[in-house]
């Protein structure tokens, strides 16, 4: 099942959603996947749902970018940032909040899509890593 936001903690959490959801998607249904794809996916559903105005179909411009995007993490930040207010906020909100807001939907998505509604395991740890662990 998806976690409720009480057992959620915070960015580095979210963080490690990705990598656990990005570890599992990319050996099964989204072969070869990586984090900075994943990233700018939830990057550009964040922004499309910006941009869109309530009982709007999504504006094509913003859902997909073209197929020969040579840096679409880039595309994706720049409009991003196109659609923030001049401080660096959209409707209050500060970029790392967005941001991790953007991922947190993200992972919940693929996790209804590709894995029934449970959260991703996080991936175990390496040698040396995380620094905590030792």
């Amino acid at each position: 099942m998806i976690r409720p936001e009480a057992e959620r903690g915070g960015d580095a959490a979210v963080w490690l959603d990705v990598v656990g959801a990005v570890d599992y998607l990319s050996v099964t249904h989204r072969l070869g996947l990586t984090v900075w794809e994943a990233v700018e996916e939830a990057v550009r559903w964040w922004t499309v749902d910006c941009v869109t105005p309530v009982d709007d179909l999504p504006d094509a411009v913003f859902a997909e970018l073209p197929w020969d995007d040579p840096d679409p993490l880039r595309s994706t930040l720049e409009r991003l940032l196109g659609a923030a207010a001049p401080i660096g906020t959209i409707d209050g909100r500060e970029l790392p909040e967005i941001l991790s807001s953007a991922l947190e939907v993200w992972v919940d998505r693929m996790a209804v899509l590709y894995n029934d509604g449970h959260h991703f395991a996080h991936p175990a740890p390496v040698d040396g890593w995380p620094a905590s662990a030792r």
